[in-house]
């Protein structure tokens, strides 16, 4: 390769990386918006579910009839609009799985565990970036030392985060541990609620990750404080395109791991081992009284909900891919 054309691909090089600065650093910016720590997701998912719960019922009791009494007025000429109560909450996860996004949004918001995944993102990428210039054989050296030192310094902006590494190299084995202390401080407490107790504090630490995961889709997709909260009904591409159309100037070829998707598959096992502790403990025979059921109709109820959310989120996927919003 003639030498102008070797400066000509360093500068167009130069150019991409200052545009891949420029979009991670608005990115970085929109995690501002979000407070330190908040349980708001929980709270909006859970008046939410109360008002669906209560406009189901509605539209059982008055309007199932009335809209009975409009399809048949339909059957003649002229058209009468039907009516619904729930009908905006049942078309939300349809909005959701049509986006791409796994019907689940976030309950708990950490922004420094959010801030975290962002960095590990950026940090891939420029990791990704840098080996790319090394085993470039049209550079000249001054070329790839221009080059790579600019990745290196975006590199020290966005270093790879220790958060993330800790919490999965330090927290999630405490549970262990903690565990074991809390059969020292409750010595009678029978060893299936020690299991239990290891068990749902796990659930909790995943349904942590994976709440920090969606906001930071969210933020990727360009949602701005409660907005991030909830990816799905956050239309188009976002930082996701034009990253991938970055990349592609360098012939990368990177799309993001569905971290929430690969949690929520863990979720199953999980919700599995702790119906069977809660039936073999007692928990539920004490809680449904007389109500109780088998332990065989217990545990397949308690799995339909998991199962049902990994099948929605297995077309979530394939509609992310189609929509290249990852």
């Amino acid at each position: 390769m003639s030498e102008a054309s070797t400066d000509d691909k360093v500068q167009h090089w130069k150019q991409a990386l200052d545009r891949i600065a420029s979009l991670y650093a608005g990115v970085e910016r929109r995690t501002l918006t979000l407070p330190g720590f908040s349980l708001a997701p929980m709270g909006i998912y859970f008046w939410a579910s109360l008002k669906f719960a209560l406009f189901l019922q509605l539209d059982v009791l008055l309007l199932v009839p009335m809209n009975c009494v409009i399809a048949i007025r339909n059957a003649f000429p002229g058209r009468w609009a039907y009516r619904s109560f729930s009908a905006k909450y049942f078309r939300a996860p349809v909005q959701w799985i049509k986006n791409g996004e796994i019907p689940l949004p976030a309950s708990i918001v950490v922004r420094s565990l959010t801030s975290a995944l962002l960095s590990w993102h950026f940090h891939g990428r420029l990791a990704d970036l840098r080996r790319r210039v090394i085993v470039d054989n049209d550079l000249d050296p001054d070329g790839r030392a221009i080059l790579t030192a600019e990745i290196d310094r975006l590199l020290l902006q966005w270093p790879a985060p220790k958060l993330v590494q800790g919490f999965f190299a330090y927290a999630l084995p405490l549970l262990s541990p903690l565990a074991a202390l809390y059969q020292m401080v409750v010595p009678s407490a029978p060893a299936i609620w020690t299991r239990l107790v290891v068990v749902v504090s796990l659930g909790y630490a995943l349904t942590v990750v994976a709440s920090a995961f969606v906001v930071k889709r969210g933020l990727m997709l360009g949602g701005e404080g409660r907005a991030a909260y909830f990816p799905g009904f956050l239309e188009g591409n976002g930082a996701y395109a034009t990253e991938r159309e970055l990349l592609a100037m360098f012939g990368i070829s990177r799309s993001e791991f569905p971290l929430a998707y690969a949690l929520t598959l863990l979720l199953i096992p999980l919700q599995l081992f702790q119906a069977i502790y809660m039936y073999d403990s007692g928990i539920y025979a004490t809680i449904a009284g007389q109500a109780a059921f088998s332990k065989t109709a217990v545990v397949v109820q308690s799995m339909v909900g998991p199962i049902l959310l990994a099948a929605l989120g297995a077309v979530a996927l394939v509609r992310q891919n189609k929509l290249r919003r990852s």
